[in-house]
């Protein structure tokens, strides 16, 4: 953006600095935002730094800080600083008076709280925030009458921002008891980004539902739910902007209670199913941070802006390709083979299943029925889980799905042998680990031989034995597993033995 330079010609140093995506800020109590560290001043030896607080202490008000140094011998000198923050149009909101600092060889000069959080992120939000950027300006006044060259400088930081739409059917709604979890897998494209949704029923009757990512670089989260109604409209359930530290802590409550959806089904439950939409966005770090020396003098001088910590991986991502291959499958274009199930026939290319399945291309590739009718006919898997799987070979993507649609889809992919999507079924299953799913994943993982999976699972049953094995799950599954429950059993009975012996020999 043009800045009004002829405004700012009294002032020896003026220093803008907009930090864009602010409200995904995850910095809290004495954590700052800092801008790179640059050259300004007499010397080339005078090295300046822009520090800023989002959360100041108990009382949450946003701190701007100024950092110094000099290694040229320069001597104290005082100065003059003030402080603005500026509109989209360079028009100034809030300004600090002008306040005498001396400056040294090393020196810091932080302001008061010099803005509310509150007004700047909510009561003022549109004033402060437009286009989520906050926009600072400093300057500095000589105080010794001597004449200076002015100099100007632009600072930019920018919040690496992720958005994720997911879509989540709670089958069998009728049914969902009080205080008792429902578990589905929510996924896409990155495997960083697994999260779980848990759905539950509290004692007020409430529909209540919480979000726990595993995205360990995940700093700020703004958790954004809906339930969709039969006719497709969206009722907002409210919003939650959570830390890190909070993670957990994401949960949203249906303004509707069970009794109400249930006596008004013909609105909100479909075939008995709840319907949910979530928005999730986070920030994970820093997109860029970078700073511009614009002029000296009264004329400006053009500089290409110099990118910090750029991350080239985010710019050159397939996030694009994804979704135009995506495109090509949701509208069947320029397709010649069909994938057929007993309900449904899907619109396919051979190109793009031949590149993720050895299966596929195989069929494609040698004198099969399949390369000459042009028809692939799957019988033996449920149309859902083959649209699942053929979305995911052109987009590499997957959506809320609950776990036993992840167990037969995992064997889908074993069957054509797409093992990148056998390796993301795998690690879900492993996550939506329950007392109600350890037996069913433990005989899934032994019939596909999948050793890590089979490992995953009995140290799952092991951390919980009492739990597990006292069930009557374990109790039937025993029954029709005897060889794979006796092996899970003595590999139980070795590892305490084990542990004992550890501790034998420890005391001697």
């Amino acid at each position: 953006m043009a800045r009004n330079w002829n405004a700012e010609s009294e002032s020896w140093l003026t220093f803008f600095w907009d930090i864009q995506n602010f409200s995904y800020c995850w910095q809290k109590n004495d954590e700052c935002i800092h801008t790179p560290s640059f050259k300004a001043g007499l010397t080339e030896g005078t090295t300046w730094k822009y520090a800023l607080s989002p959360r100041e202490g108990f009382s949450k008000d946003i701190r701007y800080s100024m950092f110094g140094k000099c290694t040229d011998g320069l001597r104290n000198m005082d100065v003059e600083i003030d402080l603005a923050l500026l509109a989209e149009d360079d028009s100034i909101l809030q300004t600090t008076p002008r306040e005498r600092k001396t400056m040294g060889r090393d020196w810091v000069w932080a302001s008061s709280a010099f803005a509310n959080r509150d007004e700047v992120m909510k009561t003022k939000r549109n004033r402060y925030l437009s286009q989520d950027t906050l926009r600072i300006r400093c300057r500095v006044w000589k105080t010794d009458g001597k004449a200076a060259t002015p100099a100007t400088f632009y600072a930019t930081t920018i919040l690496r921002i992720t958005t994720r739409y997911f879509h989540c059917d709670v089958q069998r709604f009728s049914t969902l008891e009080s205080n008792y979890d429902e578990i589905y897998i929510l996924s896409s494209e990155c495997e960083d980004e697994k999260a779980i949704l848990k759905v539950r029923m509290n004692r007020e009757d409430k529909v209540t539902f919480s979000i726990n990512f595993f995205c360990k670089q995940m700093k700020f989260l703004v958790f954004q739910s809906f339930v969709v109604d039969t006719n497709g409209r969206k009722i907002d359930c409210g919003k939650n902007e959570v830390l890190r530290d909070n993670f957990r802590d994401a949960t949203c409550t249906v303004p509707f209670g069970k009794k109400y959806l249930m006596d008004n089904k013909h609105s909100y439950l479909k075939n008995d199913v709840l319907s949910l939409f979530l928005e999730c966005s986070w920030c994970d770090g820093y997109f860029c941070c970078g700073t511009e020396k614009i002029s000296y003098g009264s004329k400006r001088m053009d500089n290409d802006l110099c990118l910090l910590n750029f991350d080239e991986d985010r710019m050159d991502s397939a996030a694009d390709l994804k979704k135009d291959l995506g495109f090509l499958f949701a509208e069947g274009l320029f397709t010649d083979v069909k994938i057929c199930t007993y309900t449904r026939t899907f619109r396919a290319h051979k190109a793009i299943l031949s590149a993720r399945s050895p299966v596929f291309r195989a069929m494609f590739s040698t004198d099969m029925k399949e390369k000459t009718e042009k028809i692939v006919n799957i019988k033996d898997l449920d149309s859902d889980i083959i649209y699942k799987m053929l979305r995911y070979m052109y987009s590499n993507t997957l959506e809320g799905m609950h776990w036993e649609k992840v167990f037969k889809l995992y064997s889908a992919a074993d069957k054509y042998q797409i093992m990148a999507l056998k390796k993301k079924c795998s690690a879900l299953l492993i996550s939506s680990l329950c007392l109600n799913n350890v037996c069913d994943i433990l005989g899934l993982a032994d019939l596909h031989a999948d050793e890590y999976l089979k490992s995953a699972v009995q140290d799952y049953a092991f951390k919980n034995e009492m739990d597990v094995f006292a069930s009557n799950k374990w109790t039937e599954f025993m029954k029709n597993n005897v060889t794979l429950a006796a092996e899970t059993m003595v590999l139980k009975w070795k590892r305490k033995t084990d542990k004992v012996m550890l501790k034998i020999n420890s005391v001697r």
